[in-house]
């Protein structure tokens, strides 16, 4: 609602930017920017993004206290994660990576080349729509949008994502069964008119590699 304000407010704008959606600054004011970041919050944990914060949005929040509660706000910048750290992720966990479409499964199997080249234990896997069921993690890659009469998913829009690991993150947190699926749209950084290349596919591939690697780090 247009200028609701309260303790409840700022209490769900602190966990917003720990979390990793920023809506500035926690002034207890329900503005614009509460309400977008609150709706990037429940995409990615898959509830209806309506920037509505009723029982169900706060019952995540709640959830994910553990998460969020006397940490410090993200930063916008994301750094490369170090190299032994990626190696030391991808042998402890098992990560399938599904690519919906020529353009995402370009970028999942780029992945996957730089993960087998990272370590020769490496766990993560190449899958198509069924995945084996002792996975820690599932990325199901698309290069479009849910349609709109699709069911809510959790999901990351890429192009809008400054904070990549910690939308992972909490995604996986807050996911009610496990293995967490999330969904990674590519909308609006790809390009349909023969233009989007493999080194295109392999920065895509870098980013989203490093980005799961950092938020599954201890």
């Amino acid at each position: 609602m247009p200028n609701f304000h309260g303790a409840d407010v700022q209490a769900l704008q602190k966990a917003l930017n720990v979390l990793g959606f920023a809506c500035g600054e926690d002034d207890g004011y329900f503005g614009p920017h509460t309400e977008a970041a609150l709706q990037q919050f429940q995409e990615n944990v898959g509830l209806f993004a309506d920037g509505m914060a009723f029982q169900d949005t706060y019952a995540y929040i709640n959830r994910l206290h553990h998460v969020w509660e006397g940490k410090p706000s993200v930063t916008e910048a994301e750094s490369r994660i170090g190299f032994a750290r990626a190696a030391n992720v991808l042998e402890r966990f098992q990560i399938a990576v599904i690519g919906e479409d020529p353009i995402a499964r370009s970028v999942a199997s780029r992945m996957w080349n730089i993960a087998t080249a990272t370590t020769d234990n490496s766990g993560m896997m190449l899958c198509d729509s069924e995945v084996p069921t002792d996975v820690d993690l599932v990325l199901e890659i698309a290069s479009d949008e849910l349609p709109a009469d699709a069911a809510p998913r959790a999901t990351i829009a890429l192009a809008e994502c400054h904070n990549l690991a910690q939308r992972i993150r909490t995604a996986n947190v807050a996911a009610q069964q496990k293995p967490a699926r999330i969904r990674i749209e590519l909308t609006g950084m790809t390009r349909y008119n023969g233009t989007f290349t493999a080194s295109d596919a392999q920065t895509l591939a870098v980013r989203l590699l490093d980005g799961v690697c950092d938020a599954l780090a201890d």
